[in-house]
Formats: structure tokens, C-alpha cells, sequence
């Protein structure tokens, strides 16, 4: 629809206008894109079609989308903990993974290898069940 200028300025400012539209919803339509390509990806790794049904919890602060521009597995982790106090959850961070494209293979194992990663780096510590503390002073990248 245009905005009724007939004059050649109202037309170019009318043009630019669309066009700057246009170029907003394909930048849109490319993330959607992506997502959909990733939430296939993570499908495809499931045997037989069966898919967990376990939701995140509530109070993530974070998105799969987020973390794509991660390039490490410990980045993203890294990113998990500076938005939740320092805290990870091990099963969350392992949807979160599978979710953004950072992990490949079968997930039953990415569950182990994350905690594994986890205990391994001397800037976290357990401090539950499936749950990482990042410790007080800390960097977060090595």
C-alpha cells in the first residue's frame, strides 16, 4: 500500500520504505530458515522418530538461536552460565546444544559429555545433581 504521495520524492521515500520492508522480512525469513534447519537436524538424530518430550524449564534465560553464533561447545556453555548467575544445568544445556547445531551424533550421550566437560574445567564446580557452579572470579573464556 502506498502512502498516497504522488509527488517523485513521496514515490522514492515510498520505494525506500518497501524495500528496507522487504530486506527486514528476509532477514527474518533467513532465521527462520535456519531454525527450521536445526530443529531438523536434531529430529534426524533421534532413532525411529521417537523425540523427548521434556521441556526446558521456565526460567531459561536462553535460546538455541543464540547460541549458533558460538563457535565451541564451552563458549556456548560459557554463555549458559553468565545468564543464569553462573549456574548450569546440565540437561538444559544439553537441549540447548543439540537445539543450536553444536553437537553431533547420538544425544543419549551428549548428556555425559557435557558433565564430563564440565567437571574437567577447573572454573566450575558441582554443586548438585546435573548442576555447575562457576566459581567466584572465574574468567569466562579461557
Amino acid at each position: 500500500m502506498m502512502n498516497g504521495h504522488l509527488s517523485r520524492d513521496g514515490l522514492r521515500t515510498d520505494l525506500a520504505q518497501k524495500e528496507s520492508e522487504i530486506a527486514s522480512l528476509e532477514t527474518k525469513a533467513n532465521e527462520l530458515r535456519e531454525d527450521i534447519r536445526a530443529i531438523k537436524r536434531v529430529l534426524g538424530m533421534y532413532p525411529n522418530g521417537a523425540v523427548e518430550t521434556k521441556a526446558l524449564a521456565a526460567n531459561v534465560q536462553v535460546s538455541a538461536s543464540e547460541l549458533r553464533g558460538k563457535r565451541t561447545q564451552m563458549e556456548a556453555l560459557d554463555y549458559i552460565a553468565e545468564k543464569h548467575s553462573g549456574r548450569i544445568k546440565v540437561n538444559i544445556a544439553k537441549q540447548l546444544l543439540i537445539g543450536a547445531g553444536l553437537t553431533k551424533g547420538n544425544p543419549k550421550y551428549v548428556y555425559g559429555h557435557i558433565y564430563n566437560m564440565l567437571k574437567g574445567d577447573e572454573r566450575y564446580e558441582p554443586i548438585g545433581d546435573g548442576e555447575f557452579q562457576k566459581k567466584q572470579g572465574s574468567l569466562a573464556l579461557r
